[in-house]
């Protein structure tokens, strides 16, 4: 659905290209910039809505068709069917042109054309996201169909490249369609001096406490990261909530706890936030002019940030690490939504990040050259990996998470339960 250009023709398509790469820099938009910004974000926000709402109803009508059809062939009255399959059939073409044709929407809302802030490439680069979420939902079933995107304090929207439109100006600037040129964080070296790098796309972000971002989608034939050296070496870690994990070296990296640090000044501050909106709703003020509402809310949302970007930050220099020392890294497989039913240790598990961790060190192995996978935990825990006695057989008792040290009842051998553990998980892929 991408406008195509000369240009186009002539490289080869982004998909295809061998490699890709993200990099976000920090943007600094002029005031009639983040006026033009928010139009965008806005637009951006209304057209997903309204694909949301037509893929919904398209998606209510095709289970009425399949249930008109099924209590068709016993019905005593086959016209009436044939008629309500009739009209089902000519709404979901209408819906299918509307969806699949960013061009009728402009039709449908002259707003869209005529405003000459609007950028028209965000009208393909949305249409990709939404049939994104609905791919989303046909891989991983629990997401629930495509949701409508509610007003909030955060801006966002997508361009994609076409005619040179995305392009760096200098090691300062970036221009954007519409925005026009934009003052950035210094873009690195080696992205300055490759010819053969290619931006695929742009997404404008504005953060709930102010701060603009630019994080560009980059695409070669040439890869962005030299492989690095093989050391022969491979680990197995076993993660817990009282520390980050434990390899199977028997190095343990400790919970750093960051919200946990953070927690009472975020309450306080979100107190004090809560008692400023029920104010402003007594003398019947919108939250969005109450100045005092808006001040505190970027208070706890600058609480807020600080702690994720301490969390990333953390992360990202142990997978890093593990990644550089060994060839292979060798973790279980969690279910997150099933960890996160138990609440008395709901809220550890979301402040240690182990999803944030297993992504960074999928991505890195697979740009570093090396290999990360995921293994079924299932009896990682009870097994000594040793003899391969299985606690819980031949009349012993299974372990809980109060025997930290245990020893193996059929070859005596003293074990430190994570430990222990993470050398079964390595060995499920290595034995």
């Amino acid at each position: 659905m991408k406008p195509k250009s000369d240009e186009d023709d002539k490289r080869p398509h982004f998909a295809k290209l061998k490699y890709h790469f993200g990099i976000k820099l920090i943007a600094y938009p002029s005031s009639a910039q983040k006026k033009t910004i928010k139009q965008n974000s806005d637009a951006a926000r209304f057209v997903y809505n309204e694909f949301v709402a037509l893929g919904r109803e398209g998606w209510n009508l095709r289970r009425l068709e399949k249930s008109l059809i099924q209590n068709q062939a016993g019905s005593r009255n086959p016209e009436w069917f044939d008629l309500a399959l009739k009209s089902v059939a000519a709404r979901l073409k209408v819906i299918g042109n509307q969806l699949y044709n960013p061009t009728r929407l402009k039709q449908r809302f002259k707003w869209l054309d005529k405003n000459k802030r609007i950028d028209s490439t965000m009208l393909y680069a949305t249409l990709n996201f939404y049939h994104a979420s609905w791919n989303m939902f046909r891989k991983v079933h629990s997401a629930g169909i495509p949701k409508f995107h509610k007003k909030s304090d955060s801006q966002r929207y997508s361009t994609l490249k076409t005619n040179n439109n995305i392009r760096i100006v200098d090691q300062n600037h970036l221009r954007i369609p519409k925005v026009g040129q934009i003052r950035v964080t210094k873009i690195p070296d080696w992205m300055m001096h490759r010819i053969d790098i290619e931006i695929g796309s742009a997404t404008v972000k504005m953060d709930a406490v102010g701060r603009y971002s630019i994080s560009l989608t980059l695409g070669s034939d040439q890869a962005f990261k030299e492989e690095l050296p093989k050391t022969d070496s491979k680990v197995g870690i076993d993660v817990n909530v009282e520390n980050l994990y434990t390899d199977s070296f028997g190095d343990v990296v400790e919970n750093p706890r960051f919200y946990q640090k953070q927690q009472k000044q975020l309450q306080k501050a979100q107190r004090k936030l809560g008692k400023r909106a029920s104010r402003a709703k007594k003398e019947h003020r919108p939250l969005r002019t109450a100045k005092n509402y808006q001040k505190q809310r970027k208070v706890v949302a600058a609480l807020q940030r600080r702690v994720y970007n301490q969390r990333h930050n953390f992360l990202h220099y142990v997978s890093t690490a593990l990644i550089k020392n060994h060839d292979l890294v060798v973790a279980e497989k969690l279910q997150g939504k099933n960890l996160l039913k138990n609440h008395a240790l709901s809220q550890r598990i979301q402040d240690v990040g182990w999803g944030i961790l297993f992504e960074d060190l999928a991505y890195k192995a697979k740009l570093y050259g090396k290999a990360f996978t995921k293994v079924d935990p299932k009896m990682t825990t009870q097994t000594c990996h040793t003899c391969g006695f299985v606690m819980g057989r031949g009349g012993t008792r299974k372990l809980t998470l109060k025997n930290r040290v245990w020893t193996c009842p059929h070859c005596q051998t003293k074990h430190m339960r994570d430990h222990n553990a993470a050398i079964n998980i390595l060995n499920k892929v290595t034995v």
